[in-house]
């Protein structure tokens, strides 16, 4: 729960955490296309602390050739805390 309090302390990790909510299983790339004045290298450290801390789960995408990034969503409890938070509001 702590880890939880620390990101969305931040606005940063708020904004990719609601991001990943409502886009799961989206690449730091498509994140970076739609977060707003984060740079691509700010939201992979952010991105990876949260999977550190078991906040959000990742996988490697497979549909595409060549480079295969990874790709994030929210673990279930988180979202349905958020959600739960969102509705209560």
């Amino acid at each position: 729960m702590e880890s939880l309090r620390k990101l969305f302390g931040m606005a940063a990790g708020g904004r990719i955490a609601l991001y990943v909510l409502i886009n799961p299983w989206s690449t730091s790339e498509e994140i970076s296309k739609r977060v707003i004045m984060l740079s691509g290298d700010r939201i992979r450290h952010i991105l990876l602390e949260m999977y550190a801390e078991g906040l959000v789960e990742r996988r490697r995408r497979t549909t595409e050739l060549g480079r295969k990034p990874y790709e994030y969503r929210l673990i279930q409890p988180i979202r349905n805390l958020i959600r739960s938070k969102l509705r209560s509001e």
